[in-house]
């Protein structure tokens, strides 16, 4: 991982690499009836750089895997992009790291 200084970013990502931790936050912030859907146990901290398509790298803070209890095979990608800012292309930005 490169060199942060924003302390709030270090802060997210040191919290939540911690399984323990990240399955507190998500019962903690997502409504009960999404709760029931997954298997937290099972969640995984998945890659959190891609390439994008004109092969420049991108970061993300954190990227989980969450499989549904239904036992679908679908999975629950929670991305997290912490800003420091109003910054109007964070959709663009999202859907550039999920798509």
């Amino acid at each position: 991982m490169s060199d942060m200084t924003n302390p709030h970013d270090r802060l997210i990502r040191e919290t939540l690499q911690d399984k323990e931790d990240a399955i507190s936050f998500f019962k903690n912030s997502l409504p009960e009836k999404v709760i029931e859907l997954l298997e937290l146990n099972r969640l995984e901290l998945t890659q959190s750089s891609f390439i994008s398509e004109n092969l420049k790298e991108e970061q993300t803070d954190l990227l989980f895997q969450i499989p549904l209890k239904s036992g679908k095979k679908a999975n629950v990608y929670l991305l997290f992009e912490h800003k420091s800012y109003l910054d109007e292309a964070v959709f663009s930005q999202l859907l550039g790291y999920i798509s």
